[in-house]
Parts: C-alpha cells; structure tokens; sequence
C-alpha cells in the first residue's frame, strides 16, 4: 500500500492510503489501537464501490465503525462517541424518517462530518496542502 502523510498539528497527522487492491491496512484492529491514546481517538474512513464507512478507534480499545449513510455501527461506543455524533446530527440508532443522518451534498461529507466528530479535529484545506511523506506500507494486507 502506498501512504502519504501531512501533519495538522503538533498532535495530530493526517494520512492517506492509495491502492489498497487487497484491503485497506488503515483499518486493521491493530494498527487503529496501537494510533490511538487516551483523549486522542485514531480514525480512518474508506470508500468502495459498494460501501462508505468509518472506523475508529478510542484509548486503544476494540475499534467502533459507522456507516455515515445509514447510521449502521458496530463495536463497543463510548459514551463520549455517542454524544459527539449526536451533536453534529446522527441519531442514536439506525436512521429513520422520523431520525435520519445528516444529508451532505457528497456522501465523502458525511463520513469527514464523522470523522471530526470523533476527533474534533476540523479539517481544513490548509491542512492538505504543503509537504507530505509518503512511502510503503511494512503492514500486510489481510
């Protein structure tokens, strides 16, 4: 897998994987725990043809996932998760007429809507420019 990355801030990095043909290593149980830290989740969101989702990961815990366009989870949310993605609109259980998701004007919105739930790191484009790094993955692909 090919990855680049950029810093956002002395805490936080941003990085993308390319050419995942035979999965996405930013997804594995392992690396997302090993990422994150107490008050500092790790998260990644990845798109197929047939899906969208995100995954993430808090204090090293078993990682979380959501479907951003149907509101699916899984894994063990903590109650700060909860709250976050409620504030910004998704509602507690699968999505209803009566409890929908937030419609975005992309579908990629509503997974970066997510996305800085989770972290409450607001995305922006400054961060995306500049200097990045970039290199092989050493993690195989399941």
């Amino acid at each position: 897998m090919l990855l680049a990355a950029a810093p956002v801030d002395d805490v936080w990095s941003i990085i993308t994987e390319c050419e995942a043909s035979t999965g996405w290593v930013g997804t594995h149980s392992d690396v997302l725990s090993s990422l994150a830290s107490p008050g500092r989740p790790a998260c990644t969101a990845f798109s197929d043809p047939d899906q969208l989702q995100v995954e993430f990961c808090e204090d090293a815990s078993q990682p979380c996932g959501i479907d951003p366009r149907t509101n699916r989870r899984w894994g063990p949310y903590s109650q700060r998760a909860t709250e976050s993605l409620r504030l910004v609109g998704f509602p507690d259980d699968y999505a209803t007429e009566e409890e929908p998701v937030p419609e975005p004007d992309r579908v990629a919105v509503g997974a970066l809507l997510v996305m800085q739930a989770i972290t409450g790191i607001q995305l922006r484009h400054e961060h995306l420019t500049g200097s990045w790094i970039g290199g092989l993955s050493s993690k195989i692909a399941p």
